[in-house]
């Protein structure tokens, strides 16, 4: 729970008696400030869940439809062993567990390694790794893409804190490796290609009917639609058209 301790997500498991509010209600004219944190709180541990799960882990925490007390407790009825017959298969998967590639979201590397910490301090308070094996632990299992990471925190791990570790971590991922939104890139693509195409812009106003190109009669389509341009200057028409080139 470390992590959600970190985040200041606390208030969805300090008082588990009180009901975590719909988006309808924490939006709401009424909502309190209890109600609108909670309420975020809730969501964002949900969110970082998908991001770490899946499979069957993932299958879980979408059962909890959005809860996140339910969700940690599907989990923990399913995975949580905690005599110390699971230690050395505890340890195992924290000896295995790493930033697999330069795009994964470190948020979810950094979250295995809490709920691990947390299997271990169940099994016993002093299987717990200390700040220092993590510090370690979180260096030597990056890609070799954060090189100047690993360089400039090697040096100073002791002074550096693992909030201002894991800071330095997701930020070089944030600048340098988070990937890009899709649809995004697509519209802008999209958005592009259609400026780039696009020859004419039409302008309504009074008067005649303007046409104000250079160069022979050819067709064109603009918008999905036909249309006639030309040479011509000063057709007359009901109203007034300029068309010019973008």
């Amino acid at each position: 729970m470390s992590l959600i301790t970190k985040r200041g997500w606390t208030s969805v498991f300090d008082d588990l008696k009180a009901e975590i509010p719909t988006k309808e209600v924490a939006m709401g004219a009424t909502a309190t400030a209890k109600d609108k944190e909670l309420y975020r709180s809730n969501l964002e541990i949900i969110d970082l869940l998908v991001i770490a799960c899946e499979g069957v882990p993932l299958g879980l925490v979408k059962r909890a439809d959005g809860d996140a007390r339910d969700a940690f407790k599907l989990l923990d009825a399913k995975y949580a062993r905690n005599s110390e017959e699971d230690l050395a298969e505890v340890l195992a998967e924290f000896g295995r567990c790493k930033l697999a590639s330069k795009e994964d979201d470190p948020d979810k590397f950094f979250l295995e390694c809490d709920r691990l910490q947390n299997r271990l301090k169940t099994i016993g308070s002093q299987y717990v790794k200390p700040s220092f094996v993590l510090k370690a632990h979180y260096l030597a299992n990056l890609p070799d893409e954060y090189s100047d990471v690993i360089t400039k925190l090697s040096g100073k791990i002791n002074e550096t804190s693992i909030e201002d570790l894991e800071k330095e971590i997701r930020n070089k991922w944030k600048r340098c490796f988070k990937p890009k939104n899709d649809e995004e890139n697509e519209e802008k693509e999209k958005d592009k290609k259609e400026n780039k195409n696009l020859a004419l812009n039409v302008e309504k106003g009074k008067g005649g009917f303007k046409k104000k190109f250079k160069g022979k009669p050819f067709l064109s389509r603009v918008s999905g639609q036909v249309e006639r341009q030309g040479s011509e200057v000063g057709e007359q028409g009901p109203e007034h058209v300029r068309w010019h080139v973008l």
